[in-house]
């Protein structure tokens, strides 16, 4: 299978899937402009929103209707869901990158600014 195409927004480097490791930080950076980069917000709304619909419906589909049981298949199969549908929809819609907001304008609820260094 082919891998995704995922592209750099500021230089147009092509992106393999080993390039997008975090190290424990919420952004990567592009091998060839070192720019800091993560995947766009819609995106993981987008991700979240389809894994926790799929996830309320698995339930629905397999014809439960005792509310317990209901809610209990429906955060079980929460887990399955998310490594399907990622998976999924990495093949079909690759993930979206923008560029990591600098430290200057990222809102903290302490004095001073963020360090991800």
């Amino acid at each position: 299978m082919a891998e995704p195409n995922y592209v750099c927004p500021k230089c147009g480097f092509n992106l393999r899937p080993s390039h997008l490791r975090l190290d424990g930080s919420s952004y990567f950076q592009c091998p060839s402009c070192k720019e800091k980069l993560r995947v766009t917000v819609a995106y993981r709304r987008f991700l979240l929103f389809g894994q926790v619909v799929i996830s309320i419906a698995v339930p629905f589909v397999l014809g439960i209707r005792n509310v317990l049981a209901y809610v209990a298949v429906a955060m079980v199969a929460f887990f399955p869901v998310i490594v399907g549908f990622t998976y999924l929809m990495r093949t079909i819609y690759p993930a979206r990158f923008e560029l990591y907001p600098p430290s200057s304008s990222d809102l903290t609820f302490t004095k001073g600014t963020r360090n991800d260094s």
